[in-house]
């Protein structure tokens, strides 16, 4: 999630919701956003024009190369097979170049989008997102445990791979979705396809996150999980990041994202164009916010069994196990 959502208008489950809570950024007006990637320059920072332009902090250019080849690779996945262009830069920062920039926006680790072309600005090392997975996989089973052990891999080396997928790939869907043409109506469904973006081009390419998704699951917990206090999907239009559970939230776009990609892959993503279309002449209504019945019932039409999945966002539902 980022204030670039609001100006265009299972295979990681509950155990990474912490981290997409750490996604969520408050939305600032356009002039502020844009003053803070024009800081960017001023910084003295080291930079590389290709795969795309990026910014780094001092020791932060490897991170960096291998963020930015990893969203030039999905850059061009979506050029290939639909056509879209998209100019996107990148920022990758360490803590102290983080706060140099305004040490306001938002958390050190919080990734967000900024400025125009937009800026996805990533931090260099740890933060706030690798630190909601470290305490989400804290506790690993025996089957997790070999699984890193034969691929000499710490911890941390595969909680930094999931990380840099979270934040890259789904601040990248949020660009990507909006210069393919489709106008959402809702913030939900937003945040719903940036990751259906980012989910259809990891499940067809190889790449240093493909590990994430071999990893292990844990087994369902015989207590039901927790039911957090906003859970409809009206909350989520009225109060977006203020939601005492955004992750809740993610976790479940999450897993439905997965569903429809084994399906339908790209041909869902035709058919939202079709259906939620950006500059429409056709459309009397573009731009007035959808209700989430409404986008639900043009989903359905798409892919059947979007309403019968949604009902885990009404009140008071239990959560299966």
């Amino acid at each position: 999630m980022n204030s670039y959502t609001t100006r265009t208008r299972n295979s990681l489950t509950a155990r990474l919701a912490l981290a997409f809570v750490l996604l969520a950024v408050a939305a600032l007006a356009d002039d502020e956003e844009d003053k803070i990637a024009q800081r960017l320059p001023e910084l003295g920072l080291s930079s590389f024009a290709e795969p795309i332009f990026t910014y780094y902090s001092d020791g932060a250019r490897a991170h960096a190369m291998r963020i930015a080849t990893n969203m030039a690779r999905m850059r061009d996945y979506y050029q290939k097979r639909l056509g879209i262009q998209t100019r996107v830069a990148l920022a990758v920062l360490n803590s102290n170049d983080w706060s140099r920039l305004d040490a306001s926006v938002a958390p050190y680790g919080m990734s967000f989008i900024r400025g125009t072309p937009p800026t996805v600005f990533m931090p260099a090392q740890g933060g706030m997102i690798f630190d909601g997975i470290v305490k989400g996989l804290k506790s690993f089973t025996p089957e997790q445990q070999a699984f890193l052990r034969e691929r000499r891999m710490t911890f941390e080396a595969i909680a930094e791979i999931w990380a840099d997928r979270i934040a890259a790939f789904h601040e990248l869907g949020h660009i990507v979705l909006n210069d393919y043409g489709i106008d959402p109506r809702c913030l939900w469904l937003h945040e719903f396809l940036a990751t259906y973006f980012g989910e259809e081009f990891t499940a067809n390419e190889q790449g240093d996150w493909t590990i994430t998704r071999e990893f292990p699951k844990k087994p369902p917990s015989s207590s039901p999980p927790k039911r957090p206090k906003h859970t409809t999907l009206a909350d989520f239009e009225k109060l977006y990041s203020r939601v005492d559970d955004y992750g809740w939230y993610q976790a479940q776009f999450l897993t439905q994202a997965q569903e429809v990609q084994s399906k339908l892959g790209l041909k869902f993503l035709k058919e939202v164009k079709r259906l939620f279309p950006a500059n429409s002449e056709n459309s009397a209504a573009e731009g007035t916010p959808l209700t989430p019945e409404e986008s639900l019932t043009r989903l359905e039409d798409i892919s059947p069994g979007f309403k019968k999945w949604a009902e885990v966002f009404r009140e008071n539902k239990p959560i299966e196990k």
